[in-house]
């Protein structure tokens, strides 16, 4: 770092360009003029910068002056202090944050700004023990995007308490989603001396005349569909819509601000906005353009599914993650299209991300298929988790959005979904079931059966041979069932030996087939199954409420066909004799991978039902 030969701190971009340290006077350089259009973009939901913020013409709201007010009264308190604003995307926290640092700047002279602006710089202890300790000197450590640093600022303010430097003070701002989903909890930080948040959500009344008034300095164009209203009318539409926003996650200020100034015409401008991404090439030689990285992000933040990362959007366009920022991001920002949230991405509002997919399903005037745009992203997604790398917030979220689409009667999606999936990975058993599961309430229990028929071998999951079972029992083949359900139990199935639940679900289902075969062929061995199977399940602890009728009913069809209760080493023996009748009478031929009935054990069994000394062999 320098500094002027008058020894204040001026705007030096450290080495990597991550950090900037800037005093009043360099607020001059960033305060550049702003042209209209770039205005009336601001109020369309363009991004903040520095340039932007600091217009004025763009309003100042009373959040500004309550933080900056706080942060200029912390010199006096002697210890570090933490300012948090919070607020959802597209509340305004970014320019909020722009311009409390500028106030604080321009009230007093003394203080000085340490400004981290960019999403992947690092924050350590090192920033605050560079900072020269003088006289009357204050100095704000600023970070947007702050969950991305919530531990190296927890553990920087306690540091610098412990060192009595009074003299150093945060401001940040992030996703109320994000930053309660860091690995401090919230019960450490209000232990935290000197912690203070503050959550931007709506409009009061001062900022809403501050808007209007902004807005008409542009008349008709400034005010969109508010134009001929008189400004208390605007006024009181704004409040009226900012407060009609019922979703946290969704930011009622840009919401309010998109209703109001675009009204009627939103589709129209999504759609403008659609034609100008698609003429822009994210890298040169290569097919794919700004339109292809929107539909991705509109795709999932419509369905209110926020946690597409910039590592699987970047694997979905076949970019490198390093030129995700400045091929896609930055200009999606700069069109309004798209924000970024930690390792998130969305749209500047779901109002947006709605229109664009509605255009997307409902004309043909794109080259995308909105289909497509899920199948990309939860193939990239299971490609990257594949190669060991971290999907945040969980790979799972990504396996299971078939779920969400399923759930919505959109059948045809979800089964898709996880089709790719099994496509990426044949051997992911628990994949495979979800297929399987989706296909059989789909009414497709032929395709279900399918699935498992054509598995290569499947390890280490017991879960995959009883939902195997079930699919052969649908159809009918009850001795397939029977042998199935008897490989889940078996010892050599998985490495982990059964458990309570698993074994109790399995013992239910092969006590059902073994009761429907007696019922067909009137073989007394698979009645004796049925009893032998239903009392080993009512044997063990912690019995599901369903499981335990299902299994006591067929206990009860098993004691009216004769079959006397088994005491459970004999229970055992009887579940091996079944299954091996049940093997001589199947179906079909399975895979030669799975084992033969002839060679399965059932140790694991035996000591989950405490049968001492008894492996039922």
């Amino acid at each position: 770092m320098g500094t002027h030969s008058d020894g204040k701190w001026a705007l030096i971009p450290s080495e990597s360009g991550h950090r900037e340290l800037l005093a009043p006077e360099s607020l001059e350089k960033l305060a550049s003029s702003t042209e209209e259009a770039d205005i009336l973009a601001y109020f369309d939901g363009r991004q903040p910068v520095w340039r932007l913020a600091l217009s004025p013409q763009v309003p100042r709201r009373a959040v500004v002056a309550r933080l900056a007010e706080s942060i200029l009264a912390a010199a006096e308190e002697g210890r570090p202090r933490v300012f948090l604003l919070l607020g959802a995307g597209g509340e305004g926290k970014s320019t909020a944050f722009f311009q409390t640092m500028e106030k604080v700047l321009r009230t007093d002279d003394n203080w000085r700004l340490l400004h981290r602006r960019m999403d992947n710089a690092s924050l350590s202890r090192a920033w605050a023990d560079e900072l020269p300790r003088e006289e009357g000197r204050r100095w704000l450590i600023a970070s947007d995007d702050a969950d991305q640093v919530a531990e190296e600022v927890y553990a920087m303010a306690f540091a610098l308490q412990s060192k009595g430097r009074g003299d150093v003070h945060f401001l940040l701002s992030a996703r109320h989603t994000e930053w309660r989903s860091t690995k401090i909890e919230q019960r450490r930080w209000e232990s935290l001396p000197g912690y203070r948040e503050e959550t931007l959500r709506g409009l009061d009344e001062a900022d809403a005349q501050a808007i209007v008034a902004a807005w008409e300095r542009y008349q008709d164009r400034g005010m969109g569909e508010l134009a001929g209203k008189t400004r208390q009318e605007a006024v009181a539409a704004l409040l009226a819509a900012s407060r009609s926003e019922h979703s946290e996650d969704e930011g009622a200020f840009l919401g309010a601000l998109l209703r109001l100034r675009m009204g009627e015409q939103m589709k129209s401008y999504v759609n403008n906005l659609l034609g100008r991404l698609e003429k822009k090439k994210i890298l040169p030689g290569k097919s794919e353009t700004l339109l292809d990285a929107f539909g991705y992000v509109a795709a999932m933040h419509a369905e209110n599914k926020p946690f597409l990362s910039k590592l699987v959007l970047a694997r979905a366009l076949g970019i490198e993650p390093r030129e995700l920022r400045g091929k896609v991001l930055w200009p999606l920002g700069e069109e309004a299209a798209a924000d970024v949230s930690g390792e998130m991405v969305f749209t500047r509002h779901r109002a947006i991300a709605e229109a664009a997919m509605d255009i997307f399903k409902n004309t043909t005037r794109y080259p995308v298929e909105p289909e497509e745009l899920y199948e990309d992203l939860v193939v990239a997604a299971e490609e990257l988790s594949q190669k060991g790398h971290f999907i945040p917030p969980n790979i799972s979220h990504w396996r299971y959005l078939c779920d969400h689409f399923f759930d919505r009667g959109e059948h045809s999606l979800a089964i898709r979904l996880a089709q790719a999936l099994v496509r990426v990975d044949p051997t992911h058993s628990h994949i495979r079931v979800k297929l399987s599961q989706l296909l059989r309430n789909a009414g497709q229990p032929e395709l279900a059966l399918e699935t498992f028929r054509e598995a290569p071998k499947i390890e280490d999951n017991r879960a995959f041979f009883h939902e195997w079972a079930v699919a052969e029992g649908s159809q009918g083949n009850l001795a397939l069932a029977v042998s199935l359900d008897a490989v889940a139990l078996a010892d050599d199935t998985a490495r982990r030996p059964p458990d309570n639940k698993q074994t109790a679900m399995t013992l239910a289902s092969f006590a059902l087939a073994c009761r429907e075969l007696f019922r067909a062929y009137n073989t007394p061995v698979f009645m004796a199954g049925c009893g032998a199977a239903s009392d080993l399940g009512l044997a063990l602890p912690y019995l599901h409420p369903k499981t335990k009728r299902h299994l006591s009913e067929n206990q009860q069809a098993a004691r009216e066909a004769g079959v006397e209760a088994f005491p459970l080493a004999a229970a055992l023996k009887r579940i091996r004799v079944a299954t091996l009748a049940a093997h001589r009478q199947r179906e079909d031929d399975l895979q030669e991978w799975v084992q033969p009935a002839a060679d399965l054990t059932f140790n694991g069994l035996a000591s989950l039902l405490n049968i001492g000394g008894e492996s039922g062999q």
